[in-house]
């Protein structure tokens, strides 16, 4: 099974309209009516209750970049740069993420990398719909069809969060 990187562990009680955060292991947090509970902070992400309605709102994250996938990248984004486009197989099998925003990048790089989040569709290690935060991106098509991140990976982008930041790419 894929590692996966907690960013947020969180789920939303449909009943009493309040998030339950997980903020370490073994933190057990219930929603305000006790319908559902998240445990496990950013260690693991379990589910206790639900008599009712709720949602996952855990945002996960991808790995780092290797330095394989760096190098790679940045061969990738010489041609990007002199305008060329992503071939088109690799664009429509890219994962689509739609509500997206930037946000600061979370990890040790330098300062002015932002990285992307947003719900992902067609992810071939995450379910559909689930809230995901990309590596750094190293590039964003000026119509905000598309982002490339330092990890190599193409991601098609949808409609953005109407409250996010969007062009600071």
């Amino acid at each position: 099974m894929y590692n996966e990187i907690i960013i947020k562990n969180a789920v939303w009680c449909g009943i009493c309209k309040t998030e339950a955060v997980s903020t370490h292991r073994h933190h057990f947090a219930r929603c305000r009516c006790g319908n559902i509970a998240a445990d496990g902070g950013d260690a693991y992400r379990r589910r206790v209750g639900a008599e009712g309605p709720w949602t996952d709102t855990s945002i996960l994250a991808d790995p780092e970049p290797t330095a394989h996938q760096l190098s790679a990248a940045i061969e990738i984004l010489h041609p990007l740069k002199a305008g060329a486009l992503p071939p088109a197989d690799v664009l429509g099998a890219a994962p689509l993420l739609e509500n997206w925003r930037l946000v600061v990048a979370r990890r040790e790089y330098p300062e002015g990398l932002y990285e992307m989040e947003g719900i992902v569709t067609g992810h071939p290690k995450y379910r559909d719909g689930y809230r995901l935060r990309t590596p750094p991106l190293l590039m964003k098509s000026a119509d905000r069809a598309w982002a490339l991140t330092l990890a190599g990976t193409y991601y098609r982008l949808g409609d953005p969060d109407p409250m996010g930041v969007h062009d600071a790419v």
